[in-house]
């Protein structure tokens, strides 16, 4: 059998009404208008930072002067001590005839090699941070208005009017299918 199939698609339409302004109407004198300026004065201190890195140079091996010289008196008081105790500690063994020990040949080793034994240890980099301090600053102002006054014109403004615009829409033709059998035959082909 077959069939026949006819189709009708749907249809939209509208009417549109434009939007209608009209402009106001400008005074047929110039305007005198008196104006007084707004004033503003403002004062400002600026924000000062401060970035302390002295440390971190003096860690690094770049030492200012007095940073140097506390560094060379600390080391120098340090080698003066050790002096002295050094030269006890050899006196000790000296006076110490009944251990049996040669002291002049121990200090003799100890001065010539072992006293002179260092571990040596290198440091590009900081350990510490900068010390960052921040003075704020500050702004204070003072303001003047300013003022308008209309010395002559039009004392009631013509605004103009205004009329919306619309748009309607509706459906000129709706949709439809209709399927209608076309003869008797009927086609069992697969």
């Amino acid at each position: 059998m077959k069939l026949m199939i006819r189709s009708q698609p749907a249809i939209l339409a509208w009417e549109t009404k434009n939007a209608q302004q009209t402009t106001p109407s400008m005074p047929k004198e110039p305007l005198n208008l008196e104006i007084e300026e707004p004033q503003m004065e403002m004062e400002t201190t600026k924000s000062v930072i401060h970035i302390d890195q002295d440390q971190c140079f003096n860690e690094s091996g770049l030492k200012n002067n007095s940073a140097f010289l506390e560094d060379m008196v600390a080391r120098s008081k340090q080698a003066v001590m050790e002096g002295i105790a050094h030269r006890v500690e050899e006196g000790n063994q000296m006076m110490a005839i009944e251990t049996g020990q040669d002291a002049i040949a121990e200090q003799a080793s100890y001065n010539a090699w072992e006293r002179f034994y260092h571990e040596f240890g290198l440091v590009t980099m900081p350990m510490s941070r900068p010390i960052i301090t921040v003075e704020e600053g500050d702004v204070s102002y003072n303001f003047k208005r300013g003022s308008v006054r209309v010395l002559n014109g039009p004392f009631q403004i013509d605004r103009g009017t205004y009329e919306p615009g619309k748009v309607e829409y509706y459906m000129k033709q709706k949709n439809s299918i209709t399927i209608t059998p076309v003869g008797d035959e009927v086609d069992i082909t697969l």
